[in-house]
């Protein structure tokens, strides 16, 4: 397996396509299995495409070392620099950022390692936003990622009273407590 070094976003240009119907096209163009390494679908699910230990198909030329991973929706052929969201629902937004995140963390990788596939071909408008000059995917990125990297401590759980009530300290411990 090569080395990890970036992540590229794809849309999927089909509207109600599935993780099976993407599969079935990709075998049929003579690819081994699914061309992406992640699918999410519009309300939000993650779906493994191609294993991660496997060279993926998704960017001709950049495919070695490079983490695909698609969102569902039709987009437009027309508009490679779209606003961020605009071909995508709220819950694909959100899981597409936390999806990114999360390889950017398993592979010691940065927001600088994130790539659209228009920026190796600059005749697709594919992922229809501009990756790499949009400040609102790379900042919501960049705050997924630094709660994996800083996770919240588990709040604590309470410890019962010795006589088994809980949230209450006996007169007796007020007291033995230095002020």
């Amino acid at each position: 397996m090569a080395k990890i070094t970036k992540v590229t976003i794809h849309i999927t240009a089909c509207d109600n396509c599935t993780v099976e119907s993407i599969r079935k096209f990709h075998k049929a163009q003579g690819w081994s299995d699914i061309g992406y390494h992640w699918i999410v679908d519009k309300a939000g699910v993650v779906h493994k495409g191609r294993p991660e230990n496997l060279t993926g198909a998704h960017v001709a030329g950049h495919n070695t070392g490079n983490i695909g991973i698609s969102y569902i929706s039709r987009g437009s052929d027309t508009e490679p620099n779209a606003p961020y969201g605009k071909f995508m629902t709220e819950a694909q937004r959100i899981a597409l950022e936390k999806k990114v995140a999360d390889i950017l963390y398993r592979y010691n990788l940065t927001i600088y390692d994130i790539y659209g596939h228009n920026d190796f071909d600059k005749g697709k408008a594919c992922p229809c936003f501009s990756v790499r000059k949009s400040n609102t995917f790379l900042d919501n990125v960049a705050k997924e990622y630094a709660k994996l990297k800083n996770p919240k401590p588990e709040p604590l759980e309470q410890a019962e009273s010795i006589d088994g009530v809980d949230n209450e300290i006996s007169e007796e411990a007020h007291k033995a407590i230095p002020v």
